[in-house]
């Protein structure tokens, strides 16, 4: 109960009494143009209730378009095999198969291609009962949708409204006062205090899908963000790189053994000065932008930034009077951060409603190497094999539970098990437990509540203003529960729907309680279908696809660490798609929500304390330095050149086969072999600082990359720790 009421934060009672009110709204003009499906209106408003207006603009074109094309290709396919039941089955499973695929591939058009395979079930069969109808019902189930489409925007739009790009920005500026609780807890320390260690942990779940959704839904909604499209996405990159290199000093001040805040303290105290102030100075430049969103008036002032520039002249004259490797680099990283935060303009104007191009922006890579906009046949060309796998199990189980429907006569189930064996065929046996749970459960509650409804109103069944109050008030608690947690969220969800089929399936006053009924028993059979065909076909445990995420991750950093040593062609190889960070992030993102699938399987309560968050952690410390690493050598060529030296290559080797080899630890339990990581970088330092053909800079940024390195080096104990307490947990 408490995961359920809790927490009662504004926004959730803002989006739940505004749901409320659309959903009265809507079946009110139902009721009024006398459609016979009120339940189908009722149905969309909840799908749709998302939280910003361009979010929900966006959700609702796709169902729009969804509804049309899954509605002409239901009757087109009737008409095309009216004789012939195995090449409809045949046709009606390539096409079920090719939408589920896309749904789970196409990063833009996800919820479009779900309609359209939700939809040709619905219309499709239909059919057995009124083959002549079949028109009649998509036009009708288009007009309810187109309905609640209406309602659900104007809801959106007039009743506390929450516009995508004001939460686009507020997310980025979430990031900019994590990165300046770093920067204090890193001056803290410096000063002689301790880091809380809560505030060296990275954010659980990456932030990368929910800016790209909220990026979308802001283009679509704000004409500037539309526009600016490109310049948008660059300061998405800048925000998250001043949030990693916060992070990265951070996590090297509060390395366990403390040796590198002992030698920043040993300093001299000028050298001490010059940290501190460019840690001062860019915490000041942070803390105006985050005031300039909050009183709408630019605070970003040129004394600001000209203190910033002052600072990194002095840290430059740090870094030329540093010999040791470490401490150059976590300079370097200081400087970096500085550096960062001077091109802080075009966000601060565009925190006060102003957005326009900026040349020093032309040069940024964008956050995500996406094309987002992806042809529809790319998904085909690089099959995603586990949602390749999850659509041809899901195309079984479906086609299965038509063949059981149609040879039982249970038509008034048909569509609500095929349905259900298409939304509960989960990647994994955890998530799909998870869902099968709640929607059964949340089915159960809401046709309760319906026939509740029913006997309530039998004595009134022309007062329209209790069912509209009763309609309200369900609304609000289905509302309610589906902003708690994941795993009670989608029980909120069924709820309604099943209140709406049970008390509204029909526009005229009815005592016929069998809509709901039907609903769990559909929903019922099609669990046991699905979870038939699961085990049977494919099997996939949250457990397996946790450890593959994490050692997948550690994979591609150990490839990624030699970006920019290889050939065009090379890289092109071991690239994948949409590049090395994003492909990086989404598996850690997936690792998370993987752990949440495992604990059905394992039969685990929720807890914070957990080897799997740990490694996650450590995780994202590493994927900090290697970028650390990647990006001095793509910045420099001299570093570049001495990167593809025998003795550096062969650390480099080292690291990623030390990577591999704790990949297969986490994934099968491996021993690992000795390390002999130190003895490579001592042998790169040794050989390196006899060089006589650098010269001072160069020699500088050497020592700075070898600084990196040995930071990567140090960090590796800690990884192989977790690896090993992951395994023992999920592994096993």
């Amino acid at each position: 109960m408490h995961a359920i009421l809790l927490p009662s934060t504004p926004t959730r009672w803002r989006r739940s009494i505004r749901t409320s009110l659309v959903l009265a709204l809507a079946v009110f003009l139902s009721l009024l143009m006398q459609f016979e499906q009120v339940a189908w209106t009722f149905i969309t408003i909840f799908i749709l209730s998302m939280p910003e207006v361009g979010t929900t603009w966006r959700k609702a074109g796709n169902r729009i378009f969804g509804t049309l094309i899954g509605a002409f290709g239901g009757m087109a396919m009737i008409a095309m095999f009216p004789q012939s039941p195995n090449l409809m089955i045949i046709f009606f499973s390539l096409v079920l198969f090719s939408g589920l695929y896309l749904s789970m591939t196409m990063i833009t058009s996800m919820y479009t291609y779900f309609m359209v395979v939700v939809t040709m079930i619905i219309v499709s069969t239909s059919a057995w009962d009124d083959p002549l109808g079949v028109q009649d019902l998509a036009l009708e189930r288009f007009q309810n949708t187109m309905l609640g489409v209406l309602c659900v925007t104007f809801g959106a739009t007039c009743i506390w409204p929450i516009k995508a790009e004001d939460q686009l920005i507020d997310s980025m500026l979430t990031r900019i006062t994590r990165a300046r609780n770093r920067i204090a807890a890193s001056i803290s320390q410096l000063d002689g205090g301790s880091i809380d260690p809560e505030d060296l942990l990275l954010p659980e779940k990456s932030a990368l899908a929910e800016q790209l959704t909220l990026f979308q839904a802001a283009s679509m909604e704000s004409h500037l963000v539309g526009k600016h499209r490109e310049t948008v996405m660059v300061l998405l990159t800048l925000v998250d790189r001043l949030a990693s290199m916060a992070a990265e000093i951070n996590l090297e001040l509060g390395s366990k053994d403390g040796r590198l805040c002992r030698q920043v303290l040993e300093m001299d105290s000028e050298s001490q000065r010059a940290i501190r102030d460019t840690l001062d100075a860019t915490d000041r430049l942070l803390a105006a932008v985050v005031e300039t969103r909050r009183g709408r008036i630019n605070r970003l002032t040129p004394e600001l930034k000209q203190g910033v520039r002052d600072a990194i002249a002095k840290i430059d004259e740090v870094r030329d009077r540093c010999t040791d490797p470490r401490m150059l680099s976590f300079c370097s990283s200081v400087r970096r951060l500085g550096d960062g935060v001077d091109l802080l303009d075009v966000f601060d104007q565009w925190c006060v409603g102003k957005l326009v191009e900026a040349k020093f922006l032309e040069g940024e890579i964008p956050l995500v190497e996406a094309r987002l906009n992806r042809s529809i046949f790319e998904p085909f060309q690089r099959i995603n094999q586990l949602a390749f796998r999850t659509a041809v199990k899901a195309t079984v189980a479906s086609v299965v539970a038509l063949l059981i429907v149609a040879s039982m006569r249970w038509t008034s189930v048909g569509a609500t098990a095929i349905v259900t064996c298409v939304l509960v065929m989960l990647p994994t046996i955890g998530g799909s437990v998870a869902k099968s749970l709640q929607r059964l459960g949340g089915a159960i509650v809401g046709a309760v509540l319906g026939i509740a409804v029913i006997a309530a109103l039998a004595p009134n069944t022309i007062d329209v203003g209790v069912l509209l109050f009763a309609v309200m008030g369900i609304g609000f608690i289905s509302q309610w529960i589906m902003l708690a947690r994941w795993d009670l969220s989608y029980a909120g969800m069924q709820i309604g729907f099943a209140f709406a089929v049970t008390a509204l399936a029909f526009a005229f006053p009815t005592d016929d309680i069998y809509p709901g009924i039907d609903r769990v028993f559909g929903i019922f059979v099609g669990i046991l279908i699905a979870f038939s065909v699961m085990w049977l076909l494919w099997p996939v445990r949250a457990t397996t696809q946790l450890l593959y995420s994490i050692a997948e991750s550690l994979r591609l950093m150990g490839s990624f660490l030699q970006r920019g040593l290889l050939t065009a062609e090379e890289e092109e190889l071991v690239r994948p798609l949409n590049g090395f960070r994003y492909r990086i992030a989404w598996l850690l993102a997936d690792a998370y929500r993987y752990r949440q699938e495992a604990r059905f399987e394992r039969k685990l309560l929720p807890t914070a304390d957990a080897p799997v968050l740990k490694m996650g952690v450590s995780l994202q410390a590493m994927n900090l330095r290697i970028h650390a690493v990647v990006r001095n050598r793509l910045e420099h060529e001299r570093v570049r050149d001495i990167g593809r030296l025998d003795v550096v290559h062969e650390l480099l080797l080292a690291i990623e086969d030390r990577m591999d080899a704790i990949a297969e630890l986490v994934q099968y339990g491996t021993p690992l072999p000795p390390s002999e990581l130190d003895a490579h970088l001592d042998a790169v330092k040794s050989i390196l600082d006899s060089m006589p053909a650098l010269d001072e800079s160069e020699r500088l940024l050497v020592r700075t990359q070898v600084g990196y390195y040995q930071e990567v080096v140090e960090l590796m104990p800690r990884i192989e720790s977790d690896a090993m307490d992951t395994f023992e947990v999920f592994g096993r």
